[in-house]
């Protein structure tokens, strides 16, 4: 995943846990809200070292910069934060033409990333939530964003633990 890629890293690979999946954008920019006002590091602290990424407005989408590490060029993506509630955002990004998501949550200067589980999920579960799984047997498939939402909103257990918990602060690298 190129964009979350960036993201993932940090994020304690998202996707490799599962992720939402769409063959076309589900959002299209009009739709999206960069969060971050002002460049801001989203940094997570584990096992003593400290990884973090800069987000910083670029339209309606954010730019994401991930700094360069033990011999890792930087990496740079644009993702799109679309908002569906009270500090809480879907992430759209574009994965060699598929699409996926995930979401997010802030607190304060806490951020919470969450990817679905959807191997877990029995089929009807997946059913209730007018969910399929993707060939690889992790990922589900979404076809609009309205069903989508929906799964978010309605989903428990995998979502109510994080798979990634994040502090923001204002970002310690100068804009090139």
């Amino acid at each position: 995943m190129r964009g979350l890629a960036a993201i993932a890293a940090v994020f304690g690979a998202l996707c490799l846990s599962g992720c939402f999946v769409a063959r076309a954008p589900l959002y299209l920019e009009a739709a999206g809200a960069c969060p971050f006002t002002q460049p801001t590091d989203l940094v997570m602290t584990e096992n003593d070292a400290e990884e973090r990424i800069r987000f910083e407005a670029d339209g309606a989408f954010c730019k994401t910069t991930e700094a360069a590490l033990e011999g890792k060029a930087e990496k740079t993506d644009r993702v799109l934060f679309v908002p569906i509630g009270a500090n809480t955002w879907i992430l759209q990004d574009d994965d060699a033409g598929a699409q996926t998501y995930h979401f997010m949550t802030r607190s304060g200067r806490t951020w919470r990333a969450f990817a679905p589980k959807c191997e877990d999920l029995s089929d009807g579960r997946l059913k209730k939530l007018n969910l399929a799984l993707e060939a690889n047997g992790r990922d589900c498939i979404v076809t609009s964003a309205e069903q989508l939402e929906a799964a978010i909103r309605a989903w428990r257990g995998p979502f109510r633990r994080p798979s990634g918990l994040y502090r923001a602060e204002p970002s310690k690298t100068a804009t090139p």
